[in-house]
């Protein structure tokens, strides 16, 4: 590229297109589609649980419409991407927000459970990136976020299929953003550590306030909706020149080695 010319800036996405959230029945993809419709964009919930997302849509206040969909589904998620751009006009955004976990140590892990955690949180988001970003690419502009998870980042005992499933899914991130990025669709990811939604409840209170809470500078969960509020920037025009970044929200738990017990003991 000769000097004093460059490609056209900003690739936010546009209130008048269409932003499609997979997961979005709860959790984290329902407060990014309460987040994005307060902004004024349209949304579109897509979850497998039919009548849970038509509720969720229903207590949104905007524009927001519920499609179901199981994203492991390849036909499916082609055929839903592109009657979505018929009946909404163009798909501008994507947040991949649908996924899962299934525990066990590696040694006895089922492989229905192996199986079940990388189709759906990893194969799922490639499928949902890949069939949405066919509007986007031809019309050279669009944002991509993809939720991954500080599990990305390191290893965790009893959860290798998981870890295996978010790792890929930052390394599926970076790779989109090579490839789409010059064609002027940006792909980011987050990495969210414990959140408060209602499968961390179920992790025993012992457990979330002796060790999560004490290796979380912050001493608490994050709130789904400080999660969404890192996809509105990421969707942004103020993130314009960000792609491939892999974002943690994780209150600082991924920043070192110290715990929170450890910066508390050296507090002055």
């Amino acid at each position: 590229m000769s000097a004093g010319k460059s490609r056209k800036r900003g690739n936010a996405v546009s209130p008048k297109g269409a932003v499609a959230i997979t997961g979005a029945a709860q959790g984290i993809g329902l407060a990014v589609a309460r987040a994005l419709a307060a902004d004024g964009h349209r949304v579109v919930m897509l979850d497998i649980q039919a009548e849970k997302v038509a509720a969720a849509v229903a207590a949104i206040k905007g524009h927001a419409h519920a499609y179901e969909l199981d994203v492991t589904d390849h036909d499916a998620t082609n055929a839903v991407a592109a009657r979505i751009e018929a009946e909404h006009g163009p798909v501008t955004g994507l947040v991949t927000c649908a996924g899962t976990t299934r525990s066990a140590p590696a040694s006895i892990m089922a492989l229905r459970d192996w199986s079940l955690v990388l189709d759906l949180n990893l194969t799922g988001t490639f499928l949902s990136c890949q069939a949405f970003s066919r509007g986007m690419l031809r019309r050279r502009a669009g944002g991509i976020v993809t939720i991954a998870s500080v599990s990305g980042t390191g290893g965790q005992p009893g959860r290798a299929n998981y870890v295996a499933s978010k790792w890929g899914v930052i390394g599926l991130t970076k790779s989109l953003a090579i490839e789409w990025g010059y064609q002027g669709v940006r792909v980011n990811a987050i990495a969210p550590g414990p959140i408060n939604t209602e499968l961390y409840t179920k992790v025993p209170a012992e457990f979330r306030e002796g060790v999560i809470n004490d290796r979380t500078p912050l001493a608490r969960a994050a709130e789904p909706e400080e999660v969404a509020a890192v996809v509105r920037f990421l969707l942004s025009d103020g993130a314009s020149y960000i792609n491939g970044a892999v974002l943690p929200v994780d209150g600082g738990f991924t920043a070192g080695f110290a715990t929170r017990k450890s910066g508390a003991d050296t507090a002055t």
